[in-house]
């Protein structure tokens, strides 16, 4: 999948307590995928299809959740050399965070 944009969303319900991540992946074409916090990939045919089920499975973007000081400004999202490294890094308690 060639990616034009990425963003990081967190599981609202699960904070402060954990940090579980789903990243955001669109496409050029307007497709978008999203990898879940299980190592699931998850295929829309749209970002806005993609965004709403985030919503409904109570993710909100980082971004947001900065601006609204649900979380700090240093939380940064999770990363790896290989995909299995990123998904496990993508779940984290509170004090895990960097």
């Amino acid at each position: 999948m060639t990616t034009s944009e990425m963003s990081w969303w967190l599981d609202w319900s699960a904070l402060p307590e954990h940090f579980l991540w789903a990243r955001l992946s669109t496409q050029p074409d307007g497709k978008a995928e999203i990898l879940d916090c299980d190592g699931k990939r998850h295929a829309f045919p749209s970002v806005r299809e993609a965004r709403l089920w985030l919503l409904e499975d109570e993710y909100a973007s980082l971004t947001h959740l900065i601006e609204e000081g649900e979380v700090s400004a240093n939380v940064v999202p999770p990363s790896g050399r290989t995909e299995a490294e990123l998904v496990r890094a993508m779940r984290s308690s509170a004090g895990d965070e960097r």
